[in-house]
């Protein structure tokens, strides 16, 4: 029996904390927090992100590339020539370089990259603010 009250004094303050914490919104507040936490204008929100990143490198084509390697290495041993002798053979080598690269001439392609870039976003920026509006529209025929 205790079990049984335990039990529903929890369930009727869980209820109670539940009405408590609800809010009334107004229909313009309902239709911005939509619009907010709406996954496609999210999705075209990130894509357009995605479309400066691009830009970005696109105009990065243009610097120079430089590069750097090392490498060691190293053999030990003894070789015994002909005559019977021995001879210690420990050898330690080792290279450094540095490459470069700049661009000189590459068409227009980079210039166009660049520009294919800057399209993309304001494409990607528009299909967000058609989206809005469309579901702004939706929004405002269902009331």
């Amino acid at each position: 029996m205790k079990n049984y009250q335990i039990v529903v004094i929890i369930l009727f303050s869980l209820f109670w904390t539940i009405q408590t914490n609800v809010q009334s919104m107004s229909l313009e507040e309902c239709i911005n927090y939509s619009l907010n936490n709406n996954y496609s204008i999210q999705s075209k929100g990130i894509d357009i992100d995605k479309k400066k990143n691009e830009y970005k490198n696109a105009k990065n084509q243009r610097l120079p590339v430089i590069s750097g390697f090392m490498n060691a290495y190293s053999n030990f041993g003894q070789s015994q020539d002909v005559f019977g002798n021995q001879k210690r053979n420990d050898n330690i080598n080792g290279n450094i370089g540095v490459n470069g690269e700049i661009p000189i001439y590459t068409g227009v392609s980079i210039k166009k990259n660049i520009q294919k870039s800057e399209l993309e976003i304001q494409i990607s920026q528009k299909d967000k603010d058609i989206d809005k509006v469309i579901d702004r529209d939706i929004e405002k025929e269902d009331k």
